[in-house]
């Protein structure tokens, strides 16, 4: 006699756990877990590798050229200063920014399986878990459009240090090879 009330609320709780409305919500909350698996995949394709080389490779002739002061070609000189400075900043900008999208890609997923497990639980009021879903929804849009906007950036910050690389390299490597007793290089 004992087994059919305990029967009964078996069936009851198996039931409200998988209504319709916490099935949305399931839903609602993979679809969100699939966005952060999305924007990491987006980060992982950056090839970081070929970033920091080209941080160091900026870094290192940012150096050499400081330590110079031409008596002829000046402007041409300030020109390449410029670019490698301008290239050398907004590539170690980026590598901020990627690290703080990895940290905030993975407290989102972090929060999400939290989530996906209190909503299969019940453990969570209706209108708190529709909030914290809300919430993660606004943080992964802004992520999002944040993410593609410094890549985009990026991609034309590499495409213009292609462009002028040669020209700074040539510089950098001919004030290398001037006798260090002229000039001094720090």
């Amino acid at each position: 006699m004992n087994k059919i009330p305990l029967l009964a609320l078996s069936i009851f709780l198996f039931i409200c756990c998988n209504s319709p409305k916490n099935q949305e919500e399931l839903n609602h909350i993979d679809s969100l877990i699939s966005v952060v698996d999305s924007l990491h995949n987006e980060l992982i394709v950056l090839n970081i590798d070929t970033i920091n080389f080209q941080i160091d490779e900026t870094s290192e002739s940012l150096k050499v050229l400081r330590g110079y002061a031409p008596k002829t070609n000046r402007a041409a000189y300030l020109k390449t200063l410029d670019y490698c400075g301008d290239v050398n900043k907004q590539l170690g900008k980026f590598m901020s920014k990627y690290q703080h999208f990895q940290k905030e890609l993975s407290l989102s997923g972090e929060q999400l399986k939290s989530l996906r497990y209190d909503a299969e639980n019940n453990l969570l009021k209706d209108s708190v878990l529709i909030k914290y879903l809300a919430d993660e929804q606004k943080i992964l849009t802004t992520l999002d459009l944040n993410l593609r906007a410094n890549k985009h950036k990026l991609i034309e910050k590499q495409e213009f240090y292609k462009d002028v690389r040669e020209e700074i390299m040539s510089l950098t490597d001919s004030i290398r090879s001037l006798d260090k007793n002229k000039i001094e290089i720090k």
